[in-house]
């Protein structure tokens, strides 16, 4: 980077109150609004980060998109998805959407794999058709997958 480029830079960032310089031949600092630009934000959790080479994995394997969500209280959230590596995806993103336990794939899973499974079974039953409809959606694309060739030629 040419030094011009640094010193526009530098001083975009004096500008917008991010740095400050200290005298005109010191140097710059930091400002305490700099410390602003990562409140919030946490990395990803590492489940996240194992499971995304197999969601993309996948979703080379049988072209349909993946995601990998987590659970936040009464919903999973999608933290990472293989949209846009697939060439079937209906939508341009599912990042941070929230998936309602007993209407999605994503919440049915997470219920019927957690230690208390008979319990969800049971809540799932009750909560009526809309949750028995995205059971059978899974279903019904588990099987659409195991019917599709095992790769997808080049």
């Amino acid at each position: 980077m040419r030094h011009s480029g640094a010193q526009r830079i530098l001083e975009t960032l004096c500008a917008k109150g991010y740095m400050r310089q200290m005298a005109r031949r010191s140097g710059y600092m930091l400002t305490s609004k700099i410390m602003g630009l990562s409140a919030g934000y946490h990395s990803s959790p590492m489940t996240v980060e194992t499971l995304r080479h197999h969601a993309d994995e996948l979703t080379r394997e049988y072209l349909w998109p993946f995601s990998v969500a987590a659970l936040d209280r009464d919903a999973m959230v999608v933290r990472y998805s293989s949209i846009p590596l697939s060439p079937l995806a209906h939508k341009s993103t599912t990042l941070h959407r929230r998936l309602y336990l007993f209407s999605r794939a994503h919440g049915i899973a997470r219920s019927a794999a957690s230690v208390s499974a008979p319990v969800s079974r049971r809540t799932i039953q009750r909560r009526g058709s809309s949750a028995m409809r995205a059971a059978g959606t899974a279903r019904s694309l588990k099987r659409a997958a195991a019917a599709m060739p095992s790769g997808r030629s080049k």
